[in-house]
């Protein structure tokens, strides 16, 4: 597959960290992601009275969809585009998922925050990770 990010995309993700991608997994995918995370929820998802908390935190997700939905071919042109070809890691499971629902409560996760990366003495305590924060890319 060739490029799909424009030259104005790539700039983008230097200096934002980040870029959109549009269509990056088909709707098929994203149904049964949503499946899977409903099982979780514990609330009845036809019933929005049952919705009593602004927002869950579900986390930690290795079944095929999620890891289909991250590993696409669409996903790897831009990996490959943006960081090099086989100079990235596959994804083999996807992290947290805050689902957030209609409150009047305020939810108490809305500060900024930091991913880290870097595994401090206890890699498998993510209270020990590291950021660093001279990296530039």
């Amino acid at each position: 597959m060739s490029d799909i990010l424009s030259k104005k995309e790539v700039e983008q993700f230097v200096l934002n960290g980040f870029v959109r991608i549009d269509n990056a997994f088909p709707q098929r995918l994203a149904d049964e992601v949503v499946n899977h995370l409903w099982k979780d929820i514990p609330f009845e998802r036809s019933n929005p009275d049952s919705w009593v908390e602004p927002v869950v935190r579900l986390g930690m997700y290795t079944q095929q969809p999620f890891i289909d939905s991250v590993n696409t071919e669409k996903l790897y042109s831009a990996f490959n585009q943006l960081i090099g070809e086989d100079k990235w890691i596959p994804c083999r499971n996807v992290g947290t998922f805050p689902v957030r629902f209609p409150s009047v409560q305020q939810p108490n996760d809305t500060g900024k925050h930091v991913d880290a990366s870097f595994a401090g003495n206890d890699p498998n305590n993510y209270f020990e990770w590291r950021v660093n924060v001279k990296s530039r890319g």
